[in-house]
């Protein structure tokens, strides 16, 4: 059974690229009442800028705040060996799963997704999906989560992805 996406929603890493993106859309199909948390390093930098003209159309809709898997990093690790990131994402994934067991008994989801290969300033021309079929995507498995995905790590169409 599906959901309406709705109530308060946190987004990271919303400066540019996906997650910019992904309020763009929640903007669009979240109602009056639902509130977006936009989470950026620097929300006052030039590389926000556009976040922050969002933020300024809709100001009782969003508010912006300062707040990959282990077991494939052989399989792509030649392509980007980038220690830090992949270090952060582990940290992320962890943080998801306690969220996971901590929230349960209030009913909140915490469910990590991942975006896919995109067409992003990170990921390149080559990858194969624009940012807005990957948001598209990830919104779709976002509206169909059930209890049974919490403390999950899925792909951008659903699919289990191993820790």
């Amino acid at each position: 059974m599906s959901r309406k996406l709705g109530g308060n929603i946190l987004v990271t890493g919303t400066n540019r690229g996906l997650g910019l993106e992904l309020v763009r859309q929640l903007i669009q199909v979240t109602s009056n009442k639902d509130h977006i948390y936009a989470c950026c390093r620097e929300p006052e930098g030039s590389g926000a800028e556009a976040l922050r003209e969002l933020a300024n159309e809709n100001p009782k809709r969003i508010t912006v705040i300062k707040l990959g898997s282990i077991e494939k990093c052989p399989e792509n690790f030649h392509i980007a060996p980038m220690y830090a990131y992949r270090t952060s994402k582990a940290a992320l994934n962890m943080m998801t799963r306690c969220q996971a067991e901590d929230f349960r008994e209030h009913h909140i989801l915490a469910t990590a997704i991942h975006p896919g290969w995109v067409q992003t300033d990170m990921g390149g021309k080559e990858a194969p999906l624009t940012s807005q079929d990957s948001v598209q995507g990830m919104l779709s498995v976002m509206s169909s989560l059930s209890d049974k995905d919490s403390g999950n790590h899925l792909d951008w169409q659903g699919n289990s992805i191993p820790w």
